[in-house]
């Protein structure tokens, strides 16, 4: 019997959580956006509540390059998702701010995120999923470096 590898078992993941996301609603076609923007919005929508976001965060958070960010922030201005305004205490900052467009689509996106997450935790109790986020923190520390 051959050895598990993680990486072939993460990619195995990652297409059985995109075939449970199309299977609960796919996001709207009227908003036109790709995986990644409909979870940046996502993002920003959630995290912004509580503080100001900035493109800086969501390289941080999604692990993408500056220009993938750059990139994406453009195209979902361009199509009236999001803003970008100026901070009184950083001229050189913008902070990322969703439009009512994006808002429109943010309750059926909490909806199809929160059943997922509930299909993917299942048996899961509170030490599970802690071990979990530190063996997964521990996976992106490691590939980092």
């Amino acid at each position: 019997m051959s050895e598990q590898l993680i990486t072939l078992e993460l990619i195995g993941l990652n297409n059985l959580l995109r075939r449970q996301f199309a299977e609960l609603g796919p996001p709207p076609t009227e908003c036109e956006l790709t995986g990644l923007q409909f979870w940046l919005l996502g993002y920003i929508y959630k995290e912004g509540q509580h503080r100001d976001l900035f493109q800086k965060d969501l390289e941080s958070a999604f692990k993408i390059r500056g220009s993938t960010a750059t990139g994406i922030l453009k195209l979902l201005e361009q199509k009236g998702y999001l803003r970008r305004e100026s901070v009184p205490y950083d001229a050189r900052l913008k902070k990322l701010c969703i439009t009512s467009k994006a808002l429109a689509i943010q309750q059926e996106a909490t909806l199809i995120a929160s059943a997922v997450e509930d299909i993917l935790t299942q048996g899961l109790n509170d030490s599970d999923r802690k071990t979990l986020f530190f063996l997964l923190n521990m996976l992106k520390d490691n590939l980092e470096k």
